[in-house]
């Protein structure tokens, strides 16, 4: 990142990087031609991929239950109890 915004190159990073505190971030860059100077902004991947986290667990847990719900109807179809 610093290396292409010095040069005043604009870019970015989604396969993520360590911040100064070594913690996982995303970030994006753009050298300002007119300010003389780069904009950088960063976001904690934790933060960035926690919707994705809630989304994925949501969709694992309706499928589980799925086949607890169909393996449960199926045992009790071939089981009638009288």
């Amino acid at each position: 990142m610093v290396k292409d915004a010095i040069a005043g190159l604009a870019g970015n990073d989604i396969s993520g990087y360590r911040d100064y505190r070594g913690d996982q971030v995303f970030g994006t860059w753009l050298w300002d031609k007119a300010l003389g100077f780069d904009l950088t902004a960063d976001i904690d991947a934790d933060e960035a991929l926690q919707s994705f986290y809630e989304t994925r667990n949501a969709i694992i847990m309706m499928i589980l239950l799925s086949l607890i719900l169909a393996s449960s109807f199926v045992f009790i179809s071939r089981y009638k109890l009288d």
